[in-house]
């Protein structure tokens, strides 16, 4: 992964009360300058915000204290400081995390850009595989192009699963690998696709699915994204509005499935239900449409599991009497920088000290968008 070749540094930074209260220390020089040092290794690394030296392998004090030119007693010092400050933290596995990273790097354009570069070389190595695979005799997954030599017996998956009328006959069945049999399931074609276009584990080949003559009468491939081919309206013509209305319908139906099959997860939160869509009121005002996708919804109730449901439930609460206007991501923030016993101790658990009252979005007017609640 290439490094980033700058940092942000606030002109302010030297009215923080913490970098205040650093300067304070014997040896405070160095210790900022360990600072530093560690924002531009961040940067180095490249990955929101982690130090190390492969995805392996952490920094010991020592590897720090060599890099940076510094006595290991005083990178020793000026790491316990950082993290007593919220500065950095420090995992199980000695994983250094710089706090707030966004602060120092532009994180959502270096994703975008990461993003993009992963997507290049994915097309390339697409084109390359379908062109072989097009070009032999080798019966290979009409989705990802793993052959039957390499998977083993290939199924038979029916395109339009039979549990959404979808016919048994040879139109509509097609080569598949075990893998993404089971993972398309009775999902519709394009929101399987769609999901599994940059799978970390089984991505399809778009290369693949755009020439296969089966495929193509179901989906096409437009803007980044698969979409259905829409039936034909009464007089022959299906409107761009109509595909994109059938396209959001689908999407819609298949991301409240899945919220709803999340919260049972939350159900040790008192009243959740009732805080989640409150908390989605609130969100929905930073966005000009003033709806939220159920697949925004879905995607970041999925990042709350891994925090304990008292810090769920403070977060939440905290972010709909405390931060209205800011947008989801500050919600994982205060997750994410709040232990269990501090998210007691701030609601004073039992007598609920953060008001949570009720609040009518501003023009919250029956849409028909209920966040899948």
């Amino acid at each position: 992964m290439s490094d980033v070749k700058w940092i942000k540094l606030s002109t302010n930074m030297f009215e923080d009360e913490k970098i205040r209260l650093i300067e304070q220390m014997p040896e405070a020089d160095t210790i900022l300058i360990i600072w530093i040092k560690l924002l531009s290794q961040a940067g180095k690394t490249n990955a929101s915000g982690y130090i190390y030296l492969s995805e392996n392998i952490p920094y010991t004090d020592e590897m720090l204290a060599t890099i940076f030119g510094r006595p290991v007693g005083t990178v020793r010092l000026a790491l316990k400081t950082f993290q007593q400050f919220g500065m950095i933290t420090i995992d199980e596995d000695h994983f250094i995390e710089i706090s707030n990273w966004e602060k120092h790097q532009n994180v959502e354009g270096m994703e975008r850009i990461r993003m993009q570069n992963r997507e290049r070389k994915q097309k390339q190595r697409e084109r390359d595989k379908a062109k072989k695979l097009l070009s032999g005799n080798e019966e290979y997954c009409a989705y990802c192009g793993t052959t039957e030599k390499a998977a083993g017996l290939l199924h038979t998956d029916h395109i339009i699963p039979l549990q959404n009328s979808g016919s048994i006959g040879d139109e509509n069945l097609i080569k598949s690998c075990k893998s993404c049999n089971s993972s398309k399931n009775d999902k519709p074609l394009h929101v399987y696709l769609n999901d599994h276009i940059n799978h970390p584990i089984n991505p399809i080949n778009i290369e693949l699915i755009t020439n296969n003559e089966k495929l193509s009468k179901f989906v096409r491939f437009k803007n980044g994204a698969f979409q259905p081919v829409t039936v034909m309206s009464r007089d022959g013509h299906a409107t761009e509005e109509e595909r994109e209305e059938d396209i959001e319908r689908d999407k819609d139906k298949y991301y409240k499935s899945k919220i709803m099959d999340l919260l049972p997860d939350f159900s040790s939160i008192k009243n959740f239900n009732e805080l989640n869509k409150r908390y989605w009121d609130v969100i929905r005002e930073t966005r000009k449409t003033g709806k939220i996708a159920k697949s925004v919804i879905y995607n970041n109730m999925k990042k709350w599991k891994k925090y304990d449901r008292l810090v769920v439930e403070y977060a939440l609460r905290a972010h709909v009497e405390l931060h209205a206007g800011k947008k989801e991501e500050y919600t994982i923030g205060i997750m994410r920088n709040t232990s269990a016993d501090e998210a007691k101790e701030r609601m004073n658990y039992k007598n609920n000290t953060i008001p949570f009252k009720p609040k009518r979005p501003k023009e919250a007017e029956d849409d028909g968008y209920n966040y899948g609640f």
